[in-house]
């Protein structure tokens, strides 16, 4: 169980004493809190904006076609992260995605932006001298964007959750607990957004190739690039893990065959060109392009650079919110926890209830043995005065840490916070468990639920 220190100031709680974790990549509401308590988080925003507008600078001031790829590439991931417009909690989607409003307001994704931009400006480099058809050099993009997350797998998966939204519970088959689904998700991404811009670049005619076409044709790119990848989500959902059946871990055999089945068609494009390797060599004598390939090493090696023990995720924990806690879950049954559920500070003005929303008598007869305690936390369970106050259960098993767990959450996790109202009230013999009521002496603030 995590210790959540809370302090109010003009009527509003505010977390103290965050680990450096997480929660500097996620939330940005106000830039001096940032400044003061993660420079590098700060410093690394700001070096994105610059890498940015760099790489932009240089491909058009070169003619090249590689800045309407990172076009297409940054519209592509922000309507992707964007997408569905209507604000809503993300535990009623079955994706990972609050809202254009809510990732404004919580979200800092220049980060991401300029992954996915180094990305698609490093693949379009190495194969715009081969002479390769569309679908080999969308895959190759594909390839380096897997690639380039792939230290994240391994160092930091809840970094790459954070960032990339990765982590939805409701897909159980993973690597290193990031879903398989979703890693195929992310590269179908990379995918559409190289082989749309390169098929509707060829379709621009000779005496229309201006600036303002190529800018409207990277634009167009990116978002129908980004709303493919969002149907495909649903689609790939609904006929693996809700029609067939099936283990979600069969997304990866089908893309495989899928794959498979590309690549006769490709061999075919490939004896009809004259393709050629040597052309990836070119771009090696640019030291711009080898500034990107630094920066898509750094962006991969990122983890390095952080306290791993604090990104790390753990299969008995669920990851909430965009917040550096981690709260336990209760292994239940029947009170099986499908669905992302969010008791951040942050979140309460869009929630009723955390991930232990669950009636009284079910929680009365869905207790094991083998859990020491759990929330009842429903609103008709919380009994609402006139100065705003509200009630807090905490039930748990009769046990000789009862008393300890008593003395911690009133001196450790909400001092001053919470009196206790109601000692011990017991349910009965047939079902030996206990609750302590603990009622908020501070008006106007919202209830936390350990």
């Amino acid at each position: 169980m995590e210790s959540i220190a809370m302090e109010t100031e003009a009527g509003n709680s505010t977390s103290k004493g965050r680990p450096f974790s997480t929660e500097w990549l996620v939330s940005f509401k106000d830039p001096r809190d940032l400044w003061q308590e993660h420079w590098f988080a700060l410093s690394l925003e700001i070096a994105n904006i610059a890498i940015l507008f760099q790489i932009l600078r240089h491909a058009k001031t070169r003619g090249n076609e590689a800045c309407y790829v990172v076009i297409a590439a940054m519209v592509s991931v922000i309507c992707f992260e964007m997408l569905p417009m209507m604000p809503q909690p993300g535990y009623l989607l079955w994706w990972y995605h609050q809202g254009l409003i809510n990732v404004l307001h919580q979200r800092v994704p220049s980060f991401i932006i300029t992954s996915f931009a180094i990305v698609h400006y490093v693949a379009h480099n190495l194969t715009k001298d081969c002479n390769l058809p569309t679908t080999t050099r969308s895959f190759v993009t594909g390839v380096l964007g897997i690639l380039m997350y792939f230290p994240y797998v391994w160092l930091a998966p809840r970094l790459l959750l954070s960032l990339v939204h990765l982590d939805d519970p409701v897909f159980k088959a993973r690597f290193l607990d990031v879903p398989y689904f979703q890693v195929l998700i992310l590269f179908l991404l990379f995918f559409h957004t190289t082989q749309l811009f390169l098929q509707n670049h060829e379709e621009i005619e000779p005496q229309d190739r201006n600036s303002v076409n190529y800018t409207w044709c990277a634009i167009l790119s990116g978002s129908v690039s980004a709303f493919y990848t969002i149907v495909e989500q649903y689609l790939l959902y609904l006929i693996i893990t809700l029609t067939l059946k099936q283990h979600a871990g069969w997304c990866l055999l089908a893309a495989l065959a899928i794959t498979a089945s590309l690549a006769k068609d490709e061999l075919k494009s490939l004896e009809m060109k004259s393709y050629s390797i040597a052309g990836a060599l070119q771009p090696l004598r640019s030291t711009i392009f080898w500034a990107a390939v630094g920066l898509f090493v750094f962006s991969s090696t990122l983890p390095l650079w952080l306290k791993t023990k604090d990104l790390k995720s753990k299969g008995i924990r669920l990851e909430l919110g965009p917040c550096h806690i981690t709260h336990d879950v209760s292994n239940t049954s029947p009170l099986e926890i499908t669905r992302r559920r969010f008791i951040c500070q942050d979140d309460a003005q869009h929630l009723d209830f955390d991930f232990h929303c669950v009636n009284q008598a079910a929680l009365r007869f869905g207790v094991q043995n083998n859990v020491i305690n759990c929330s009842c936390c429903t609103l008709s369970n919380w009994r609402i005065d006139p100065n705003n106050s509200c009630l807090l259960q905490i039930c748990f098993m009769r046990s000789t840490r009862m008393n300890d767990f008593c003395r911690k959450l009133c001196s450790e996790i909400w001092p001053g916070l919470w009196t206790c109202s109601s000692p011990c009230q017991v349910w009965g013999a047939e079902n030996p468990h206990a609750y302590i009521e603990y009622e908020c002496n501070i008006p106007k603030v919202k209830c936390g639920v350990v």
